[in-house]
């Protein structure tokens, strides 16, 4: 699949498209969460789990399409991978958030949403645009270094088991 337009690397352009994306994610995000919450009935944090799960699957397919040109992980599983481990983060974020002001301040959950939402925004672009779509077209210190500890893990389970008493490999 083509990109939708051509992708800039200026700053400037990669923020207002990542706006434009995640608005189209949002409107999908706060929808569902809605419909779970008062018309499934849905507990709202549940809600709010599962809608920004949705949102964020509509983001990277879109941000991948249009919103970042370029993309420092050669294999699309890995960078899938690190895109959900900051959308996991966004979402711990936006749960504690809405937690609070709802839990605490006595908030409504969707004003809940839309203040939580503000914030996770700015956690998403700028971890997505440094670590995930580096400007310098080299692989991000954040990326080598999970790569190094994954190789690491890998490696090691790989090896076999052995006793230190008779050195002999165990299941």
């Amino acid at each position: 699949m083509k990109p939708i337009q051509n992708k800039s690397d200026s700053f400037a352009s990669q923020f207002i498209k990542y706006t434009f994306v995640g608005g189209i994610s949002f409107v999908l995000d706060f929808s569902l969460l809605i419909i779970l919450t008062e018309y499934l009935h849905f507990h709202y944090l549940i809600s709010a789990a599962i809608s920004f799960t949705a949102g964020l699957a509509l983001n990277y397919i879109l941000s991948i399409k249009w919103g970042f040109a370029n993309r420092t992980c050669a294999k699309k599983s890995f960078e899938l991978t690190i895109f959900a481990i900051i959308g996991i983060i966004g979402l711990g974020l936006n749960e504690i958030f809405m937690w609070c002001f709802t839990g605490f301040f006595l908030f409504p959950y969707f004003i809940s949403k839309l203040t939580s939402t503000f914030f996770v925004y700015f956690w998403n672009f700028l971890a997505r645009k440094y670590i995930l779509f580096s400007d310098n077209g080299k692989t991000s210190y954040a990326i080598l270094f999970i790569e190094k500890q994954l190789n690491l893990f890998s490696k090691k389970s790989k090896q076999p088991i052995t006793t230190p008493s008779t050195n002999k490999e165990t299941l």
